[in-house]
């Protein structure tokens, strides 16, 4: 948790360096001990924090509670509920992370408005509250991020559905978790156009035949733009020979 607070209080300074005050939102989960060791960072490096608790903070638990009372350790009290004013120049949102589904209650609803409302620069640890880190799905109301800093694996969420635009920049931190461990847990590869490789030189003397016969099956009436955009696509990327399968 100390390595995710740091590596994210890291991005806010290189992300806005001439910031003076933060605001920081905290849940009730691990995301929240996030908040409160960025909050404490900020403290020490001379900020302005203002730091947000919704429920009561005596009810985080394990590594949460603990970073809470680090942060006490540097003079910091949170103000509890969603109707303090934002003051800080940058919010951090630490309101939920990975393990929200569903919808969001009224408390953490309201203070998503008022982060959204608010027009200041906001950076979302591990995934901004409201999207749902394995589908990126959102059911009401999310923060809208400039910038997500992720740590140790890359959640889909953030590269899949409305996740793609509430995220704003994924910055990945990998914490220094070992490869093994990453290597343990099944995950999906992130694809990058850049790194692929070329395709072959084709032959001087192909024919259509020889290059592939790439069937397209889809689309329906007044709604064809799919399989045409496809069929285009696997012309483009060299198939020999392509065949729609579509409504006339």
């Amino acid at each position: 948790m100390q390595r995710a607070g740091r590596a994210a209080f890291a991005q806010l300074l290189d992300s806005w360096p001439s910031a003076g005050s933060i605001s920081v939102c905290c849940g009730k989960g691990n995301n929240a001990g996030d908040g409160y060791i960025i909050a404490g960072l900020a403290r020490e490096y001379g900020l302005a924090v203002q730091l947000i608790q919704l429920g009561d903070s005596e009810a985080l638990a394990g590594d949460a509670a603990t970073a809470r009372d680090w942060a006490r350790a540097r003079g910091l009290d949170a103000v509890v509920g969603a109707d303090a004013a934002l003051s800080g120049e940058v919010i951090v949102d630490a309101l939920l992370g990975t393990g929200f589904s569903g919808e969001l209650r009224s408390a953490y609803a309201n203070l998503v408005a008022a982060i959204n409302d608010s027009g200041r620069p906001v950076l979302a640890v591990d995934i901004p509250t409201g999207v749902v880190a394995d589908t990126g799905a959102v059911a009401g109301a999310a923060v809208r991020a400039d910038v997500t800093v992720t740590f140790i694996g890359r959640k889909l969420g953030l590269f899949t559905g409305p996740g793609v635009s509430l995220a704003g920049r994924v910055v990945y931190a990998s914490l220094n978790v070992p490869d093994d461990v990453l290597r343990a847990v099944p995950g999906c590869p992130l694809l990058r156009f850049a790194e692929l490789a070329p395709l072959p030189p084709r032959d001087a003397n192909a024919y259509k035949q020889s290059e592939g016969h790439v069937v397209v099956v889809g689309g329906d009436r007044a709604m064809g733009g799919a399989p045409l955009m496809a069929g285009e696509a696997a012309l483009r990327m060299g198939a020999g020979l392509v065949t729609l399968i579509t409504r006339s």
